[in-house]
């Protein structure tokens, strides 16, 4: 038989706050190069890129290319996170969420974090600032930097599917045509952002042709024993960008020189607010900005993640 604890029984808490099940850190932070600056945006200059030419004969005419320069900015962006608690809250709730490197402060961070891949996946793909002084004019990834939803292998019918094999080597040869090579002397660190789904679908293509020579390199990555797939170091995460309304999801692929992005300079303040019957309140704030540095380095992949 059950017996009811009485009321005036003691109730006892767990020492700390745990957190709900979520990503802790940042995944695409450190795929990225980082420029610290002075004040709210830097512009960087880029020269056009020169050529030569072979001499076949004495006292020619001079052929001078005029040098080009390219701008583009980066700025800083401002981003907070606040919460807060009633001064009559339990004595133990405010100590243990509201002191220095408390489990709200923890909270915050984690969270942060999963803020900062949302930025660069955003970033990745977002319109660019540039041109002409005041460096405000769109600059935008064109279409020949883009493998479309429904790319098919030569031969076959084109159809909205998700990451396939052929999708990957589109996306390598759209590198390589920029002299941005991922195997041999030379080669770049690239990095292309996927999430679970896009596993799966790699996984089903080996599941359907195991002999394949393709489906043998996506097993070897698979099963640990290469690093790269297809040439891209592997990042999974669930940041990446949905068209809106839609089941397609893009997959950024990016050189680690081509984003750019300034490094955050997170404060965390506690304060006492009278206007709120002395509430504590715990304050985040965060400097944070990201921009595509060449187009030549980034190419979208896109898929379809429906059912």
């Amino acid at each position: 038989m059950a017996l009811p604890i009485p009321e005036f029984a003691v109730r006892q808490f767990e020492t700390q706050w745990n957190h709900v099940v979520q990503q802790e850190v940042s995944r695409l932070r450190n795929r990225v190069t980082t420029d610290s600056f002075q004040g709210k945006e830097k512009v960087y200059k880029d020269l056009s890129t020169l050529v030569w030419s072979e001499r076949f004969g004495r006292l020619g005419n001079s052929l001078p290319q005029e040098v080009e320069g390219y701008k583009r900015k980066l700025m800083k962006r401002d981003f907070f996170c606040q919460v807060i608690f009633d001064r009559k809250d339990r004595d133990y709730l405010v100590d243990e969420l509201t002191r220095p490197g408390s489990e709200t402060e923890m909270a915050m961070r984690m969270s942060w974090n999963r803020k900062v891949d949302e930025l660069i996946a955003t970033g990745i793909s977002a319109t660019v600032l540039g041109g002409p002084e005041p460096y405000v004019t769109d600059i935008t990834l064109p279409g020949s930097q883009k493998v479309a939803v429904n790319f098919a292998k030569p031969g076959d019918t084109p159809a909205n599917v998700g990451l396939t094999p052929w999708k990957l080597l589109e996306a390598k040869r759209i590198l390589e045509s920029h002299d941005i090579f991922l195997d041999g002397e030379g080669a770049e660190e690239v990095f292309i952002g996927i999430s679970p789904k896009q596993e799966i679908e790699l996984a089903a293509y080996v599941a359907a042709s195991p002999n394949d020579v393709w489906a043998k390199m996506i097993s070897s990555w698979m099963e640990g024993a290469s690093k790269k797939l297809f040439g891209f170091n592997v990042v999974k995460s669930n940041k990446l960008l949905f068209d809106a309304g839609t089941d397609i999801r893009t997959l950024p692929v990016w050189s680690r020189s081509g984003v750019m992005v300034v490094p955050e300079n997170m404060q965390i303040k506690v304060d006492e607010l009278p206007e709120k019957q002395h509430a504590i309140q715990l304050s985040a704030y965060a400097d944070y900005g990201v921009i595509r540095r060449y187009e030549e380095r980034v190419v979208e992949i896109a898929v379809d993640e429906s059912p």
